[in-house]
């Protein structure tokens, strides 16, 4: 018997995902702030993951709100069937 999970179980909001509101839709994922160094300088990337299919029209400059913080997307990284959003401070 194989073993099924859909994506939803992965980015469920009572569990450990957030819900945001990219281009005016709803859409779960994980929100997080990546760690990144550039020489000497340190700083923290706002990322956020999500099921590919939600963002297929997103494109860079596109706005996201997660946690009443709003960003700007910056890259969008497709990981089938996921995809990873580099975001900027907006």
């Amino acid at each position: 018997m194989a073993f099924e999970e859909s994506i939803s179980d992965f980015i469920d909001v009572d569990e450990f995902a957030d819900e945001a509101l990219i281009d005016n839709e709803c859409v779960n994922g994980i929100f997080d702030r990546v760690y990144v160094n550039v020489g000497e300088v340190d700083s923290l990337k706002p990322t956020f993951y999500c099921a590919l299919s939600d963002v297929v029209d997103l494109v860079q400059g596109g706005s996201v709100v997660v946690n009443d913080d709003s960003f700007t997307l910056a890259d969008k990284q497709p990981e089938e069937p996921f995809c990873l959003l580099v975001l900027h401070d907006a």
